[in-house]
């Protein structure tokens, strides 16, 4: 009898400056309960990224004394495994292979002190945004595996595996199921699935097949409770007793299916002819339109935005002054501290054309004086250079100008 063993990647994460009453109030709507799910008995198997910067907030709100222990507790169990991420959610291959590294390294050490030893399994990149050049570094920190969209696959011809993972020099790529991934999280549903319904939809699909098979789900940890109420009670503890009476489904952690002897690993070809060597660049909001038009990035990086240009313009003026500030010296270390927070994706998110919304401007407002202010700072440790300074002064004039323009309707 063939099984399809199944995975659940969630995800939190919240903007650095998020207010501590939004934070409470998501917390008790979806992280308290699906923590609490995480340490059930009902024999949960799940994946976590969390955030330093939400293990911050929650700190601040008062939250972790509740959460912080029910995750513990999952873990000790084997029922949760946490993966690493970007400590403060920047947009990994727009960012120096330093930056990343940086925000990877925080992030782990941050788990380290809050959750005890955590092995470096799974790296998630922030909003899954890939590119073939971070294996490299993910390999070199001794991470395992990362996770990847499926989405553009079959418009670049590459096979989405069902029994195989593929593998980068033993570094192994998992696919995330954006079908059924965005089925499950699909907000216009308002109740969301069944959890039954949905592994009695998958034994239905297994039914008469002869091969083990597998399928990795992501989604954003919010959607349970927060963006869907009661989503984590009626989609995941639902799930949860289905599987009890499951013929063909078995849930896992991600890295659980790197142990499974139906599941092969293989090597990843490099493509020939293609302008990536493994796998497009891409993101869990790219469309096969937007890969097309060389836009991978479109919700933070979009081509055509005038805000996005001006924002990565400041960006890239800001890491130019950093460059060769020495960051061992205790006195840099304030400079330090507004680089790590400075990036974080949000900013660029609600800059988008598609994600544009009045109410939210204050975020790009906020990661925009991130940005000057270690832009200031750089200039005056690195002894002064009045040309990055006029730029910056430029660009914020720019973007000032650009905001207004597209808050008002004019573009």
């Amino acid at each position: 009898m063939a099984t399809m063993h199944i995975a659940f990647l969630l995800n939190f994460a919240q903007p650095a400056d998020q207010n501590l009453d939004v934070i409470s109030k998501i917390a008790r709507e979806c992280y308290v309960p699906i923590s609490e799910i995480f340490a059930c008995d009902l024999e949960p198997r799940f994946s976590l990224s969390i955030t330093h910067v939400l293990l911050q907030l929650l700190k601040k709100a008062g939250q972790d004394r509740e959460i912080i222990p029910l995750l513990r507790q999952a873990m000790g169990d084997g029922k949760l495994e946490i993966v690493h991420s970007g400590a403060y959610w920047p947009i990994f291959p727009l960012l120096p292979k330093r930056e990343v590294e940086r925000q990877i390294e925080l992030d782990f050490e941050s788990k380290h002190r809050e959750l005890g030893l955590i092995p470096k399994t799974g790296v998630y990149s922030p909003e899954l945004c890939y590119d073939d050049s971070l294996i490299e570094l993910y390999k070199r920190l001794e991470f395992k595996w990362t996770i990847i969209d499926d989405k553009l696959m079959p418009s670049v011809e590459i096979p989405v595996p069902q029994n195989k993972i593929y593998q980068i020099d033993g570094f192994s790529i998992f696919l995330r199921s954006t079908f059924w991934s965005d089925r499950i999280g699909a907000v216009v549903q308002k109740e969301g699935w069944r959890g039954h319904d949905f592994i009695e939809h998958l034994d239905r699909e297994m039914a008469g097949e002869s091969e083990d098979c597998y399928r990795v789900f992501s989604l954003a940890g919010e959607t349970f409770g927060h963006h869907i109420p009661y989503y984590y009670q009626t989609f995941l503890l639902d799930m949860l007793y289905a599987l009890r009476k499951s013929r063909h489904v078995r849930l896992h952690r991600v890295s659980d299916l790197l142990e499974l002897d139906g599941l092969a690993k293989v090597p990843k070809n490099k493509e020939v002819d293609k302008e990536f060597i493994y796998f497009p660049p891409s993101s869990s909001a790219t469309e096969q339109q937007n890969y097309r038009r060389g836009d991978p990035y479109p919700l933070w990086c979009s081509r055509g935005n005038p805000i996005h240009e001006a924002q990565w313009q400041l960006t890239e003026l800001v890491l130019e002054a950093t460059r060769g500030i020495d960051f061992s010296n205790g006195q840099n270390a304030e400079l330090r501290e507004l680089l790590d927070r400075a990036f974080y994706s949000q900013q660029y998110y609600w800059a988008s054309i598609m994600n544009w919304q009045k109410g939210m401007k204050f975020i790009i407002h906020e990661g925009i004086d991130y940005q000057m202010r270690a832009l200031y700072k750089a200039v005056r440790i690195a002894g002064g250079n009045p040309a990055l300074l006029t730029r910056g002064t430029e660009l914020y004039t720019t973007l000032m100008r650009e905001i207004h323009l597209k808050d008002i309707g004019t573009k």
